[in-house]
């Protein structure tokens, strides 16, 4: 093995010898969410009682930066003076000067982000001085990223009227003084 322009420590090693180790390294993984919220107000009397309504608008964008790989881009298999003999049609033992090596490459590499619009509008109405009904609609345009963007950009997307949401709430002042309060919500995929 000498001949073959290694040197000696390296040359003559039992079959299995490493001078890496198999582990994959988390050179880092990134993930950073950016959000933007703007709502409203406005508060309206007398009509079948007081109503504080609400609105906004608001944007969520996620990336996630990632390198977990081998060291030095692969690990390499030499498989001195051996043949390899290919799978499928092409199944004849072929072997290079020296052999036969195989490069594992494989890791989690690459950056991809993802953006979620949301818009909402909600009623707080006070119907009696203790009973106040919650209602509202929420809606949502997401597109989840594909990790292969160069096959497809987005593995998902959701338009506004694929995600829209009634919520529906009601708040019973039970004491009349604010100190005791029962509560009931509820909100649904509206398809």
């Amino acid at each position: 093995m000498a001949g073959f322009g290694l040197p000696p420590d390296l040359a003559n090693q039992p079959q299995g010898f490493t001078t890496t180790p198999r582990t994959q390294i988390t050179y880092f993984d990134i993930a950073t969410r950016s959000y933007f919220q703007v709502d409203a107000s406005k508060y309206v009397g007398s009509f079948w009682g007081s109503h504080d309504i609400k609105g906004g608008y608001g944007i969520i964008k996620n990336v996630n930066r990632v390198d977990v790989s081998y060291p030095g881009e692969g690990y390499v298999y030499v498989y001195w003076n051996q043949l390899f003999t290919p799978t499928g049609a092409l199944n004849t033992p072929v072997r290079g000067t020296y052999g036969y090596y195989e490069v594992d490459n494989i890791g989690t590499r690459g950056s991809t982000g993802g953006t979620m619009n949301s818009l909402y509008l909600q009623d707080h109405w006070r119907i009696h001085p203790r009973v106040s009904l919650t209602l509202g609609l929420r809606t949502e345009n997401e597109h989840v990223p594909s990790f292969i963007r160069s096959i497809r950009n987005d593995a998902f997307a959701f338009g506004f009227q694929d995600k829209i949401s009634p919520r529906v709430g009601i708040s019973w002042d039970v004491l009349g003084n604010g100190k005791l309060k029962a509560f009931g919500s509820s909100w649904f995929l509206w398809r």
